[in-house]
């Protein structure tokens, strides 16, 4: 065999490797290495380590593909010129081996394996990085000059994002017992359900409040609390839509019994019903209030709600928060996962007349195949379809809505 065509197929392994350990190492579990980093593993550090210097990474990928596609791109017309061929038609067999074997094929296998392998490959490409460091480096102080004049801030983005980290746990393994990962799964499926509430799903309506007047009398709050667990209660001006304070009943101990309780109320804080409730569980724990009077776009007051009442929500089981209309699930799968192990293993009532699989299902209701974002509504079931990039996967959303 020609020394040049050796060396033109050692060139497509070489552009393989790369690319494949670029795809890898991007795509890899964040949940997952940081399991193996508490572990120690030192392959580990080292995938971490390019993660964390993204000019390392691709500097080292870009110049290894590019180094390997010049040489053997020269290597091919060498070979064809060996073989008496035109070296001109050389370009028309390396564009195809190249784009299936050292690009697609390369790139759809770390996307399906990214763990294996980056683990594996991590090793070579982590050398070639070391060896690279001068160049990186020189580089990135380019890249650093260049934010300075356009004045653009250094940003850094999360560990793990939110979908990363739900995916994760969805797949846990099937070794962990069945009520501690359901448990697990209900209470992170809660807080990940947050993102989308607001204060009023967890709002007390106003007219089941308890509230006093502006001109109540301190013995008549007296009167009303002698057998009941209240700590804290909304003052009314006019009417019970017009919150202007808050009471607490401690401080009424030594009040005058013929006092105004206007007289020994706090300013009552206010929050948008359509406010995200992140925020608020924030700004309790900021302000220290006791309660915030949800109001409306007029702003009238609409309701009242504790930070209690949005904990217990996340730590209620299944069947309580069945009973009370909130989220049971909000969760993602497979196109084609069957509806019927669907709905045994999520407690769920899917109909199973529609088709076999939650694509199924979708295409018979919709009427045509979905697109992405496209959603039908099942009793209290709201289904999305989330159609995959490129390279991703496309998912089936579930989400229990609110009656």
């Amino acid at each position: 065999m020609n020394l040049f065509l050796i060396f033109t197929l050692i060139c497509l392994i070489f552009q393989a490797f790369f690319a494949m350990m670029e795809m890898a190492i991007v795509s890899f579990n964040r949940v997952r290495l940081q399991y193996f980093l508490v572990r120690g593993g030192k392959k580990a550090k080292w995938i971490s380590k390019m993660l964390l210097d993204p000019t390392r990474l691709f500097a080292t990928t870009l110049v290894g593909v590019n180094t390997a596609l010049q040489i053997g791109s020269e290597c091919s017309r060498r070979a064809y010129a060996f073989y008496g061929l035109d070296p001109d038609y050389a370009p028309m067999t390396q564009i195809i081996l190249v784009l299936i074997f050292a690009e697609l094929a390369p790139l759809f296998a770390a996307r399906r394996h990214p763990e294996s392998v980056a683990m594996l490959g991590i090793g070579p490409l982590y050398f070639l990085s070391t060896m690279m460091r001068p160049f990186t480096w020189g580089l990135s102080q380019i890249l650093s000059m260049i934010d300075r004049i356009f004045k653009k801030e250094k940003g850094h983005a999360p560990f793990i994002s939110k979908e990363e980290l739900q995916k994760a746990i969805e797949s846990l393994d099937e070794k962990h017992a069945v009520s501690e990962r359901e448990e697990f799964n209900h209470l992170v499926s809660a807080i990940f359900s947050l993102k989308s509430r607001t204060p009023r799903d967890f709002m007390t309506p106003i007219d089941q409040v308890s509230m006093l007047s502006t001109g109540t009398k301190i013995k008549d709050i007296k009167r009303l609390i002698r057998d009941k667990n209240i700590e804290h209660l909304p003052v009314y001006y006019h009417q019970r839509h017009t919150i202007v304070g808050i009471i607490s009943t401690r401080n009424l101990l030594k009040a005058n019994d013929e006092a105004r309780c206007d007289l020994y109320m706090q300013d009552a804080w206010f929050v948008p019903e359509v406010e995200s409730v992140f925020k608020v569980i924030e700004q309790f724990r900021k302000n220290g209030q006791p309660l915030a009077v949800v109001v409306d776009s007029t702003g009238l007051s609409i309701g009242v709600v504790h930070l209690d009442e949005i904990l217990q929500a996340m730590f209620l089981s299944e069947k309580e928060l069945g009973a009370l209309g909130h989220v049971m699930i909000d969760r993602s799968f497979d196109p084609f996962s069957e509806v019927s192990k669907v709905n045994q293993q999520f407690d769920l009532d899917l109909p199973t007349e529609y088709g076999d699989t939650l694509i199924e299902m979708m295409e018979e209701v919709l009427k045509k195949r979905p697109i992405s974002n496209d959603s039908i509504r099942l009793k209290n079931l709201e289904i999305v379809f989330k159609e995959g990039d490129f390279m991703g996967d496309s998912r089936v959303h579930i989400r229990t809505i609110i009656p």
